[in-house]
C-alpha cells in the first residue's frame, strides 16, 4: 500500500521514501504523528505545539525539535480556550475566560524561515480550526514548496466551514496541488499533493480514489465486526 493514515492523517509514501525527508507538524498533541515520521520515515521532524505542557512533554523527546506557540495568519500572541470534550482550539471552543491561555504566535511563513525548511515534504496540520487561516494567509511560493499536505479541517464539527474550505481547495488546486479529500463525508482527512513532484499525476489520482473505498469499507467492516 502506497499510501497510510496515522492518528487520522493520510500521507502519500512514494515522495517520503530514501532521504530522510522534513516533516512539519503543526498540532504536536501528544506526538504520535511526530514519532511515526521520526520511526517509520526516518525524517527530520520539526514539531509545534500550543497547549505549554503537552509541548514540553514533546521536547524530551531528543529525535524532535519543539516549538510551543499556535500556528495562525499573524505573528505575536494570542489566546487558546481548553474544553473538557475536545481539544483546545483558538476558535472552536466557549471562550470562557477561565479556560484561556495566553500563548506566542507565529506564522507557516515564520516558522520556515526559522527553521530553514526551504523544501518541505511533508506538512501536517491538525490546529482546531485554525486550518483555515494558515492556508488561506499563506504565499502560494512556500504552498508550492511542500511536497504534500495532510489536514484535518472540522466541517465535521462546525458545518459553517465548509465554504471556506472548498475556497482553500480551490486555492490548493491554482497552486499545483492534487486535492483528495480521504474521508467520505468530510473534509475531517484532506490529503494535498504537490503534482510537481508527481511522475504520473493521473496514477496517484487513481491511488488516491482507491485507497479512499478501500479505507472507507475497512472502517465499516470494523463497526460491524468488532
Amino acid at each position: 500500500m502506497r499510501l497510510t493514515t496515522v492518528s487520522g492523517h493520510t500521507v502519500y509514501l512514494p515522495l517520503l521514501r530514501g532521504r530522510g525527508p522534513t516533516v512539519l507538524d503543526l498540532g504536536g498533541n501528544r506526538g504520535a504523528f511526530s514519532s511515526w515520521a521520526a520511526t517509520a520515515l526516518e525524517a527530520k521532524v520539526h514539531v509545534v505545539e500550543a497547549l505549554p505542557e503537552l509541548a514540553e512533554a514533546l521536547s524530551s523527546d531528543s529525535r524532535l525539535t519543539v516549538m510551543h506557540a499556535a500556528v495562525g495568519p499573524e505573528t505575536g500572541t494570542t489566546t487558546i480556550f481548553r474544553s473538557p470534550d475536545r481539544c483546545a482550539s483558538v476558535s472552536l471552543n466557549a471562550r470562557e475566560p477561565a479556560n484561556a491561555v495566553l500563548i506566542p504566535a507565529v506564522t507557516l511563513e515564520d516558522l520556515c524561515r526559522q527553521w530553514s525548511l526551504a523544501d518541505l515534504d511533508l506538512l501536517k496540520m491538525d490546529i482546531e480550526g485554525s486550518e483555515l487561516d494558515v492556508l488561506e494567509k499563506a504565499p502560494i511560493h512556500l504552498l508550492q514548496s511542500v511536497g504534500q499536505i495532510t489536514c484535518e479541517f472540522h466541517d465535521f464539527i462546525d458545518a459553517s466551514h465548509l465554504p471556506a474550505i472548498r475556497r482553500i481547495c480551490e486555492r490548493m488546486k491554482a497552486a499545483g496541488f492534487l486535492v483528495f479529500p480521504i474521508a467520505m463525508t468530510t473534509y475531517g482527512d484532506t490529503l494535498f499533493i504537490n503534482r510537481n513532484r508527481l511522475g504520473f499525476p493521473a496514477l496517484t489520482a487513481v491511488e488516491c480514489m482507491a485507497y479512499k473505498y478501500w479505507a472507507a469499507m475497512r472502517r465499516l467492516l470494523r463497526r460491524c465486526c468488532p
